[in-house]
């Protein structure tokens, strides 16, 4: 039996995701503005994701993915932390 397990680093809040994209120089792995239409459901606010890749291991180890996330993050972290404090975003690693 296998397992799949993928970790994201998120951005939310009021924000045009193609603007805190060319803000950040970063790609996102997905990102959707508020009100986008996905089936079922609007988000109620934008968000901005970078993501590992999925793992699908028997037992996948969350420490490595986080970890490829934040390697792959930490050149832009002053970027990202002044466009969370300018826009007022709430960032979330999970």
């Amino acid at each position: 039996m296998s397992n799949s397990a993928r970790v994201h680093f998120c951005l939310r809040g009021d924000f045009s995701p193609a603007e805190l994209t060319g803000a950040l120089r970063v790609k996102p792995t997905d990102a959707m503005a508020a009100g986008e239409r996905i089936p079922g459901e609007a988000p109620a606010c934008s968000h901005w994701n970078y993501s590992s890749e999925e793992s699908a291991e028997e037992f996948a180890d969350v420490y490595e993915l986080s970890g490829k996330v934040v390697n792959d993050l930490a050149p832009h972290a002053e970027r990202i932390a002044g466009e969370v404090r300018q826009r007022g975003l709430t960032a979330v690693l999970q």
